[in-house]
């Protein structure tokens, strides 16, 4: 797009009240959306939403869908099971200083979204912008739950904090091991099953699915999250290049071609 559009909304996610504003302003019907599970593989294009929205108007698009993203503040609390991980003992300033921790995360606001997806469908093809605004980066006072409890442990100046930290990493590097292999598994079982993957006859429609199976079950291609919660697709492309070669090969066992995914 030209780079003499003067940007009106910014870089960062606008409300949706503003953000039907923009699209209704433009004769353009904005529609929330679920998921894109029926749409071809989107062309994620470098652009800002003013210059969407005149891409939109040059490819006289009457309609645009639109999802926003959120973090979960829950995955942010201390909780029963975020102490039991640490295995430590809680007396009445740590309990005080937990509960004083969640009522900073309740104070945020969490209704900010974190993401904005636009998507049009536009000669047989499927266009979309994402606009990223990570705030809660942004917040010191946020971290890992766990890591953010260890860190209460250290304030009382205890001499083993550095056992727990420790303790906690090895256990959770094994949990996460675990869970890897059972999300691989679990993928490659659903795969081999799934009549609308095996007619994915070429790359370019297996990368179609990979990124269509993120929105409609995120679950299943867990093991392709990193720690920032991002979607590694390009890890995705290749398992599923190796599930369907395994699949093509005559190979049914399902434990066997998980262990051949990254």
């Amino acid at each position: 797009m030209s780079s003499h559009i003067e940007k009106q909304w910014g870089d960062y996610v606008i409300s949706e009240e503003k953000l039907r504003e923009v699209f209704s302003s433009n004769n353009v019907i904005p529609i929330r959306y679920l998921n894109n599970e029926n749409c071809r593989r989107p062309f994620v294009l470098d652009i800002s939403l003013d210059e969407f929205v005149e891409f939109i108007k040059i490819k006289n698009v009457g309609i645009v869908f639109y999802k926003y993203f959120f973090y979960d503040f829950e995955k942010y609390l201390i909780t029963e099971e975020t102490i039991d991980s640490i295995d430590i003992e809680l007396d009445d300033e740590l309990k005080a200083r937990i509960e004083k921790y969640n009522d900073g995360i309740r104070s945020y606001d969490f209704d900010r979204p974190c993401r904005l997806t636009c998507l049009i469908e536009c000669e047989n093809s499927c266009y979309s912008i994402n606009i990223e605004e990570k705030w809660i980066e942004e917040q010191e006072r946020i971290n890992e739950p766990e890591i953010a409890l260890i860190s209460m442990v250290n304030s009382y100046g205890t001499d083993d904090t550095d056992e727990i930290y420790n303790r906690y990493l090895n256990e959770q590097t094994e949990k996460l091991n675990v869970l890897l292999a059972e999300s691989k598994r679990k993928l490659v079982e659903f795969l081999l099953s799934d009549s609308k993957f095996k007619m994915c006859t070429n790359q370019s429609l297996r990368n179609s699915y990979a990124l269509t199976l993120e929105e409609s079950n995120p679950d299943l291609v867990a093991a392709f999250y990193n720690k920032n919660g991002r979607y590694e697709v390009h890890r995705a492309y290749s398992a599923f290049e190796i599930v369907y070669k395994c699949m093509k090969s005559g190979m049914t066992d399902v434990d066997e071609i998980a262990n051949y995914i990254g």
